[in-house]
């Protein structure tokens, strides 16, 4: 089994950290306002429930952006390659991966699949040679074009 961690732009990242402090500052907003109510009596159901609402949403926030920053990965097993993305799970069977392409153009590493879909696999540059080498030892079927230039991309 080897492991492949995601790599996120430095905007990705400002956007993950922005989304926990704003998580965060909602639950001290709202247990503050929820206080607040109870001292001066002004307490009703609907209060109650809104900022229970409010809190159970950020914290659930918290755990995905936690989740993205420190489980994303891909993961080449026996079976197929897991994609994982926090707590969002996908699998691609091995037999289903019709060839895998690297574009000249933008330096992108693409997995084709069987049903005319695609998808682009987000690692470091320098691990997509063992990323590609990981899979073809998996499915020796698998076709590798290299620094593939796209016919179209270049009208």
């Amino acid at each position: 089994m080897e492991k492949f961690k995601f790599k996120y732009a430095t905007y990705h990242y400002i956007l993950l950290v922005a989304g926990l402090l704003l998580s965060v500052g909602c639950i001290v907003y709202n247990v503050v306002n929820l206080l607040t109510a109870i001292n001066k009596d002004l307490i009703t159901a609907y209060k109650i429930i809104t900022f229970s609402v409010v809190v159970i949403v950020s914290v659930a926030a918290i755990v995905i952006f936690v989740s993205m920053l420190i489980s994303s990965c891909y993961v080449l097993d026996d079976k197929g390659v897991s994609i994982k993305f926090g707590v969002i799970k996908t699998f691609i069977e091995y037999k289903k991966i019709k060839q895998v392409v690297l574009f000249a153009s933008n330096n992108k590493l693409t997995i084709f699949l069987s049903d005319e879909t695609f998808d682009n696999i987000v690692i470091d540059r320098n691990e997509y040679q063992a990323f590609v080498k990981a899979l073809l030892d998996k499915n020796s079927k698998i076709v590798y074009l290299d620094n593939y230039e796209d016919e179209t991309e270049k009208e």
